[in-house]
């Protein structure tokens, strides 16, 4: 199963649960791959699931933002 699929997985299961909105707010500084995308949020989805607290803040490849 893809990254992409698993997450649309979870999603409709999430809906049929009673979700109504979800939003995804990012911006990497490089181009980033769908599945990429899909990978990040499964892993935030798999530690929720798990009991662990998690803020996906960086994309491989990503260059140190300057503080």
């Amino acid at each position: 199963m893809t990254e992409k699929e698993k997450f649309l997985t979870r999603l409709d299961t999430a809906r049929k649960n009673g979700l109504v909105d979800v939003k995804f707010l990012f911006h990497p500084s490089r181009a980033v791959k769908p599945e990429e995308i899909f990978a990040g949020l499964n892993a935030i989805e798999d530690a929720i699931e798990s009991g662990q607290c998690v803020c996906h803040s960086k994309w491989d490849g990503d260059e140190p933002v300057a503080a």
